[in-house]
C-alpha cells in the first residue's frame, strides 16, 4: 500500500497504528514474515515472527497486538509513505498487517537555539550551555541548566514563582526544599490530545542513592505537580563538578483536557543547601495532531500476502496507544531494526518472495522513527469456560525492595478498570485507578497479588477477562488499601499513563513472562527487579 506524496514541513511527525498477524511458526528463522513501512528510499521493519506475539481468535493464529509508528522528518519536502507485509522463504504460510490512524502531527519546539531564554521566565542559577559542558544537547546546539549553587533561592520563591504552595513540592516525599532553581515557559495554549515532551539530564553531587538529603527534579503544569528524578534512580559517573548523572531521559505528558497552561521545570535540594545538584534542559515540544492522512476506506485496512483471504475488522480492536514518558535510554518493547535501501519499492506488499537481507539488521537513516507495542495483557477472554485454571511457576527477584506483584482484571486493552467497592470505571492516569486495580487484584476470579516468594496455590482460577499485571514497589496491597494514604508506595503497571513517574516499568520477556522495574524513573531498565511468569490453557 503507497499513499498519494505528502508535503511536509520539517518537525512534523508521521505515525500510524499497526498490528502484525501470522500463521508462520514462532520465531521464524527461514520462513521469518514481516510488516515494513517506507519513507521514500528509506524502510524500517515494524514486526515479524521473532517480536512478541500473542494467541489471536481470527483466521491468523497469532499477532502482536497493535503498535504505533511514527517518524518525525527533520528536513521539509514530498515525500512518498508505503507500508507492506511480506513473505520470505515461501508463499505457502500466510501473514498480514492490520494498519490504522494514520496522521500527521505538528510539533512546536521550545529549545534554546536562540542561547538564551527567549519563551523562558528563570529563577536561581540558569544558564546556557553547549557541548563544552561536556555533554551533548539532544536538540541543535544549545541547553538549559538550572543548578542549586550559590544563586539558588528557598523554596517559598520557587513556589511562588511557580504559582504552588511550598507544601506541594515538600508534598513529593523528599523532605524539605532548602533551595532551588526554575525555568517556567510562556503560557501555552493546547488542545486536549497535545502531548508536552522534554529530554532532562540530572547531575549530583550527593550520594546516590541519598536517603537524608534526597536532591531532586520536577516539572509542574499549571497546578499539577510530578518528580523527575531524585537520588535514587541510576547514575553515571560524569566530572569534577558533579559526580554523579543520570543521562538524558525524557518526560511526556498529553494533555486531556483543551487550554492555557504553564509549565515549569526545576532542581531542588532537600533538606540541606551543602551539597549541589542540576538538571540539565532541551528540546522541549508540544505535538499536536494536525491532520489524517486518509486511508482507502476510513476504518481499518488489512494487508495480507494472500489475496484470496479477507479479515473483518475487529469490534474494539484498536488499542489505545501510550503516550507518555519513556526514558531515552529505556529499550521500547520490540524495538524494530530500521533500514536503508535501494531497492525502493521492491518487494513491498505483493506478496512474492522478494530479497530482504539488504535491509534486516542494518543500520539506517530513518533515526527519527520509533516503533512502540501496546501494554503487555493475559487474555483469557477466548475461554469457553467460566473460569481458566492459572499458574504462576517462576517468581524471581534480583532487587532490594520487597516488591509485590499480581494481576488484575480490565475491561479492554486501554486498561481500563472497575472498581469493586464503588462500581465505578477508571482509565489509566485516572484518580482512583490505582486504588480500584489493586482492589480487583484481591478478588477470587478477578486477580492475584504475591511477593518474591512466590504464590502458595498449586493453581488459582480466573474468570475469562484481561487480566494486566502490576508491581508494588516495597509494598503490600495491604499497605496500599489501608486508610493512612501517607505510606502508600509506587505502583506501576502496564499502562505509562498510570504509572507515578509516566516511565514504562514493564516488559514481556516472552511466554507470557513479565519483568519489572521497581525504580521511580525507570531505575536501570534491565526489567529483572521482579519476573513473573503465568501458565495456562485456554478450553
Amino acid at each position: 500500500m503507497q499513499f498519494i506524496p505528502i508535503t511536509v514541513e520539517a518537525g512534523e511527525i508521521l505515525s500510524f497504528d499497526w498490528n502484525f498477524l501470522t500463521n508462520e511458526s514462532i520465531p521464524g528463522t527461514v520462513y521469518n514474515d514481516l510488516g515494513l513501512v517506507s519513507i521514500s528510499s528509506d524502510l524500517a521493519k515494524l514486526a515479524d515472527t521473532n517480536s512478541n506475539l500473542f494467541r489471536s481468535s481470527n483466521s491468523f493464529g497469532l499477532e502482536t497486538n497493535y503498535g504505533t509508528f511514527s517518524y518525525e522528518f527533520t528536513t521539509a519536502g514530498t515525500f512518498t509513505v508505503g507500508i507492506a507485509v511480506v513473505d520470505t522463504g515461501n508463499q505457502a504460510v500466510d501473514s498480514a498487517l492490520l494498519i490504522d490512524n494514520l496522521r500527521l502531527e505538528s510539533a512546536q519546539v521550545f529549545g534554546f537555539e536562540t542561547g538564551d531564554f527567549t519563551d523562558w521566565q528563570v529563577i536561581g542559577d540558569a544558564s546556557i550551555h553547549t557541548a563544552e559542558f561536556g555533554l551533548n544537547p539532544t536538540e541543535g546546539t544549545f541547553q538549559a541548566l538550572i543548578t542549586t549553587n550559590d544563586n539558588a533561592v528557598s523554596g517559598e520563591e520557587i513556589a511562588s514563582f511557580l504559582g504552588l504552595n511550598s507544601a506541594q513540592i515538600s508534598s513529593l516525599g523528599n523532605g524539605n526544599v532548602a533551595e532551588a532553581s526554575a525555568l517556567q515557559l510562556m503560557p501555552i495554549t493546547v488542545k486536549a490530545g497535545d502531548v508536552l515532551s522534554f529530554d532532562w539530564n540530572f547531575l549530583t553531587n550527593e550520594s546516590t542513592p541519598s536517603s537524608s538529603f534526597n536532591d531532586f527534579g520536577f516539572v509542574s503544569i499549571s497546578n499539577s505537580l510530578f518528580e523527575l528524578v531524585d537520588t535514587n534512580s541510576s547514575f553515571d559517573s560524569f566530572n569534577s563538578q558533579f559526580r554523579s548523572q543520570t543521562g538524558y531521559g525524557s518526560f511526556s505528558y498529553e494533555f486531556t483536557q483543551g487550554g492555557t497552561y504553564t509549565i515549569g521545570i526545576g532542581v531542588a535540594d532537600a533538606e540541606d543547601p551543602a551539597v549541589n545538584s542540576a538538571l540539565l534542559i532541551d528540546n522541549l515540544k508540544i505535538v499536536s495532531n494536525t491532520s489524517k492522512v486518509k486511508l482507502s476506506n476510513q476504518s481499518e485496512t488489512v494487508l495480507s500476502n494472500d489475496a484470496n483471504e479477507l479479515i473483518s475488522p475487529r469490534a474494539n480492536s484498536h488499542s489505545s496507544v501510550t503516550k507518555l514518558s519513556t526514558s531515552e535510554s529505556s529499550p521500547l518493547t520490540d524495538v524494530t531494526s530500521v533500514t536503508t535501501s535501494n531497492q525502493s519499492e521492491t518487494g513491498l506488499g505483493n506478496g512474492v518472495n522478494e530479497p530482504i537481507s539488504d535491509f534486516v539488521n542494518s543500520q539506517s537513516s530513518l533515526t527519527q522513527s520509533s516503533t512502540t507495542n501496546s501494554p503487555e495483557l493475559i487474555d483469557l477472554t477466548s475461554s469457553t469456560n467460566q473460569s481458566v485454571p492459572v499458574t504462576i511457576p517462576v517468581v524471581e527477584s534480583d532487587a532490594a525492595f520487597e516488591n509485590f506483584a499480581g494481576l488484575y482484571a480490565v475491561e479492554n486493552s486501554r486498561g481500563t478498570v472497575i472498581d469493586p467497592l464503588t462500581g465505578q470505571r477508571f482509565d489509566p492516569g485516572e484518580a482512583g485507578y490505582i486504588g480500584a486495580a489493586i482492589r480487583q487484584s484481591q478478588l477470587p476470579g478477578k486477580g492475584v497479588s504475591f511477593n518474591r516468594d512466590g504464590i502458595d496455590a498449586a493453581t488459582i482460577f480466573l474468570e475469562s477477562s484481561l487480566y494486566a499485571p502490576f508491581l508494588i514497589a516495597d509494598g503490600t496491597p495491604e499497605k496500599l488499601l489501608d486508610a493512612n494514604s501517607a505510606n502508600d508506595p509506587a505502583v506501576y503497571f502496564a499502562f505509562a499513563n498510570a504509572n507515578p513517574d509516566r516511565q514504562n516499568h514493564l516488559r514481556a520477556l516472552g511466554n507470557n513472562t513479565f519483568g519489572f522495574e521497581d525504580m521511580f524513573g525507570g531505575g536501570d531498565f534491565d526489567f529483572n527487579d521482579l519476573t513473573f511468569s503465568a501458565d495456562y490453557a485456554i478450553a
